[in-house]
């Protein structure tokens, strides 16, 4: 069994040509599908979760030498992972464990001056909104996904960005193992 992907050893030394040490790592890695548990199989599950779990935590674990002390790792996760939204159970899963990862790695690294927190942004305009509906119904989907926000709009990569670049700055010297919801109130209103 692999420890780390050949890619992920591609990426890391890829990296280190241009910068030998890194301050920051956002990993924002999205397999987005959602579907009822019915149409569910072994493959797409393991893709699901290859994509947002384990390419994540391996993908630390290959950066894990060139992250400065002090340092600033910062996982993305979802609202979905607290919210019980009908078809999203191996998208909430997957997230729900990232985020747990983040928790866990942040005690394991601190000693090493590494930081982990999780983001998890609630609905948000990109693209990856429009993979969900395969182009069928769109509109009625936007309209069901903006009434679960609590302040009737969708967020916008600008305000997930700077919640990020609060995560990843001094400022947050003291953040530790945290979910930052950034997500219009739908993970606890």
């Amino acid at each position: 069994m692999r420890e780390i992907s050949p890619q992920q050893i591609i990426l890391a030394t890829a990296l280190q040509e241009q910068w030998p040490r890194l301050d920051i790592l956002y990993i924002n890695a999205g397999d987005v599908t959602h579907k009822p548990l019915g149409e569910w199989n072994e493959q797409a599950f393991d893709r699901l979760m290859n994509t947002n779990l384990k390419g994540p935590f391996f993908l630390i674990k290959a950066l894990l030498p060139m992250l400065s002390n002090p340092s600033s790792v910062i996982v993305c996760g979802s609202v979905n992972a607290r919210i019980g939204l009908p078809q999203s159970s191996a998208y909430a899963a997957s997230k729900a464990a990232l985020l747990s990862l983040a928790r866990t790695l942040s005690a394991e690294l601190h000693p090493l001056g590494i930081r982990v927190n999780g983001l998890s942004p609630g609905p948000t305009e990109t693209p990856a909104l429009n993979k969900l509906s395969g182009g069928e119904n769109e509109d009625k989907l936007r309209e069901d996904i903006r009434a679960l926000v609590h302040i009737g709009r969708l967020g916008t990569p600008y305000e997930l960005a700077k919640a990020a670049v609060f995560l990843a700055s001094d400022e947050s010297s003291f953040v530790v193992g945290i979910e930052s919801l950034v997500d219009g109130g739908v993970g606890n209103l």
